[in-house]
């Protein structure tokens, strides 16, 4: 801490070298596994259905975009069923709206913790990204028993999963850290977040195909967006859709970028951050 003008003062911590920032976190990967499991079972532990709650809140969303879009809005996706196809883009959105909205607070809310013990700082995000994998678990065997209910098939184009996981894992990652670190200097961008979220998902081709945007600027927009190459992998895996390296490549590209980005915020400010909760 350095003393400047009659202002007030400056806080200028220690810069992190990337190299052992990262080897910090890897060394500290137990420690996320605890406080990921712990979190997981707070949460659930209270509520009267418990866990029940991680599968339902799936399955309720698509039912009634199910009934609306065939029902009343009438849209149909020819050759597959629409409660799989919705829940083939539900699961994985879910995961990650969940996980980038909890993990915006990760660092400020994590006060206590933080200011008893030092750590990396960008374990608290990443907490939220482990602890969001164990319900998502329970939400895909729901979306491959659904598959099989609805006589959809399953493929050799399952095997997609385990990329698409990694995919998920790391754009919910990227935005996390990003997000989390903004929100310790910049205290409305939970609020943000909440707001965006709303549009997000409904530009995600989340209950549509791509192709029904058209070409033009709608499409371009759908495209850039990262959560649509996460969607549209998972949709490849679970209903056989041809892929589309497009949105791929795009989802790719955000997620080094703001990885690399929240690399250098964590590099710069992880001395800090606690100094400003």
């Amino acid at each position: 801490m350095q003393a400047t003008t009659a202002e007030g003062f400056e806080l200028r911590g220690s810069v992190t070298p990337i190299r052992e920032l990262l080897s910090e976190i890897w060394e500290k990967r137990r420690l996320i596994r605890l406080l990921a499991r712990r979190d997981f079972h707070v949460r659930y532990r209270r509520p009267t259905f418990g866990l029940v709650w991680v599968i339902m809140v799936p399955l309720i969303q698509t039912t009634v975009l199910s009934i609306i879009f065939t029902r009343i809005v009438r849209f149909t996706t020819p050759g597959i069923s629409f409660p799989v196809f919705m829940l083939s883009g539900i699961t994985p959105w879910l995961f990650f709206s969940s996980t980038v909205s909890g993990s915006v607070t990760a660092i400020t809310g994590g006060g206590n913790l933080a200011t008893k013990v030092y750590f990396p700082r960008a374990i608290l995000p990443l907490v939220g990204v482990r602890s969001n994998l164990y319900g998502f678990g329970h939400r895909l065997a729901i979306v491959l028993l659904a598959a099989l209910i609805f006589r959809q098939g399953i493929g050799p184009e399952v095997v997609l999963l385990l990329p698409a996981l990694a995919l998920m894992v790391l754009l919910a990652s990227a935005f996390a850290l990003v997000f989390s670190a903004m929100q310790v200097y910049f205290r409305d961008t939970s609020f943000i977040v909440s707001a965006v979220m709303q549009a997000w998902f409904w530009g995600s081709a989340v209950f549509y195909p791509i192709t029904r945007a058209g070409e033009g600027l709608l499409r371009t927009a759908m495209t850039v967006n990262p959560a649509t190459g996460m969607v549209y992998l998972f949709r490849s895996a679970i209903v056989g859709w041809p892929i589309e390296w497009a949105l791929i490549v795009s989802t790719l590209a955000w997620s080094a970028g703001l990885l690399v980005f929240s690399l250098f915020l964590y590099r710069r400010y992880n001395r800090v951050f606690t100094d400003l909760l």
